[in-house]
């Protein structure tokens, strides 16, 4: 799984969890992106911007105008759990609901986010029948609300 904001839900189990990607690559490789970072990306904006006779001005009013706010977010880490970085960016938000595979990777993760937020709801979801594989979702409020 992946952390993620929004409808989507890229997961890391299963058959086609990458998905048809090639076509997305190359459609991104043809138009000079590099899938690697965000500075392809970047970079392509900016072409496009100044293909498009945007000054400065008008690239910062369009990013204030773009910009999104989340309340929040849906992370499903892989079985290592959240990276600090992820972890740290996720304890931003007000809304957290927290989906694991692994109770150990949960528990320490917990230990960060229960520093912002409480636990307000808890489930634990056997999709694995007659397994030991369960999933655990945690629903967290930041305790500002």
């Amino acid at each position: 799984g992946t952390s993620r904001s929004g409808a989507g839900r890229p997961s890391g189990r299963g058959s086609g969890a990458r998905g048809n990607t090639h076509g997305q690559s190359s459609a991104l490789a043809d138009a000079g992106v590099s899938t690697g970072s965000t500075a392809g990306l970047e970079v392509a904006a900016n072409d496009s911007s100044e293909r498009d006779g945007m000054t400065t001005a008008d690239k910062a009013e369009a990013t204030e105008e773009m910009t999104l706010h989340f309340g929040c977010t849906v992370v499903d880490p892989p079985r290592a759990g959240l990276d600090e970085v992820t972890l740290q960016a996720v304890c931003g938000y007000d809304h957290i609901l927290y989906i694991s595979c692994n109770p150990w990777a949960l528990r320490r993760d917990l230990t960060k986010l229960l520093d912002t937020h409480d636990a307000r709801r808890m489930v634990l979801l056997d999709h694995f029948p007659f397994s030991a594989h369960i999933e655990v979702a945690v629903y967290l409020r930041h305790r500002r609300l």
